[in-house]
């Protein structure tokens, strides 16, 4: 058994080419300097042993040291000998893990800082949620950036629309016969949704029958957060998308990127929600995540800042 020494926050082992090219450690000259994750993982399968101030600790002392430097320890190690189980050569850098893949190990009871996941999403393009419930059985969440276009260009003829307050309604059929905005009614009539009304009269595609701005404000007073909802809307809608509301699904919108003229025979293929906080917590996610999965659809958050929307795209993954 190879001696471990315990040295602050690393466990210092000598030289062994085969941890090595195990994806062990760091080689420092003549020993590999291993995370305490990593040598929690080889003690407890009796391939070290672990040395603190000339005393050999036992399993119990081993946790309750490395639990001291970080208490955290348990989550990040029950994450890492998963995947190393997996056979995943994964390293720990600071709170990550990094192998073909890379993770972060979370609690089910933490709480998602969204501006630090989008800084590591420029850096590494996705990122695997590894989530530790309270009985330490994991699941996995892969989150990425959602940059997708639909590609739907739409030719609106200009038409007049009574505006209610709450429906838009206009005698131009070929809204919903050719561009799926609204719902027919009467084969007469379309009535369109707040969003669509404003969305179609900025674009001057809507005559309203009143003031737009008197609309927009009328709009603010009865949709709870309407301005970052209809940033969302509209921004979707000029990528292409087809947006239609998304609550029988529990989500803000459902979007399709399909024909239009298969839109009522087709589902939808992502449901978004807006953030109303940089900051989400874990069981959100899993909720939102796995009742879109259980529809066939992929879930985007959409967090709006200024002028900017961040869209995280996630899905539950098997590693």
């Amino acid at each position: 058994m190879i001696e471990g020494k315990i040295k602050g926050d690393k466990v210092l082992i000598g030289f062994t080419r085969s941890l090595e090219s195990r994806g062990f450690g760091k080689r420092k000259e003549n020993y590999i300097e291993l995370a305490p994750i990593e040598a929690y993982y080889l003690y407890l399968r009796k391939k070290i042993s672990l040395i603190y101030k000339n005393k050999e600790l036992c399993k119990e002392e081993a946790l309750k040291y490395f639990s001291k430097i970080n208490p955290r320890f348990l989550i990040y190690y029950k994450v890492y000998e998963d995947l190393r189980n997996r056979g995943y050569a994964v390293k720990p850098e600071n709170e990550l893990l990094i192998g073909r893949k890379v993770f972060l190990p979370i609690s089910e009871h933490d709480e998602l800082d969204l501006i630090k996941i989008a800084r590591y999403l420029d850096v590494f393009g996705e990122l695997i949620l590894s989530i530790v419930d309270d009985e330490f059985e994991m699941t996995y969440y892969e989150v990425k950036k959602f940059e997708e276009n639909g590609g739907i260009l739409e030719k609106i003829k200009e038409s007049s629309c009574v505006f209610t307050g709450i429906v838009g309604v206009t005698n131009n059929v070929e809204l919903f016969e050719e561009l799926f905005y609204g719902k027919k009614e009467n084969d007469e009539l379309v009535e369109l949704s707040v969003f669509e009304t404003i969305y179609l009269a900025e674009k001057g595609k809507l005559k309203l029958d009143c003031n737009l701005n008197d609309a927009i404000k009328n709009a603010k007073k009865i949709i709870h957060n309407f301005e970052a909802k209809y940033k969302i809307y509209k921004d979707l809608k000029d990528k292409g998308f087809i947006v239609k509301t998304g609550l029988k699904f529990g989500s803000d919108f459902r979007v399709y990127d399909t024909p239009v003229s298969s839109c009522e025979t087709k589902h939808s293929r992502y449901l978004v929600s807006l953030l109303n906080s940089e900051r989400i917590k874990i069981n959100e996610i899993t909720r939102a995540v796995r009742l879109a999965q259980s529809v066939g659809k992929t879930k985007i958050f959409a967090l709006v800042k200024g002028d900017e929307i961040l869209y995280f795209q996630v899905r539950r993954v098997k590693p």
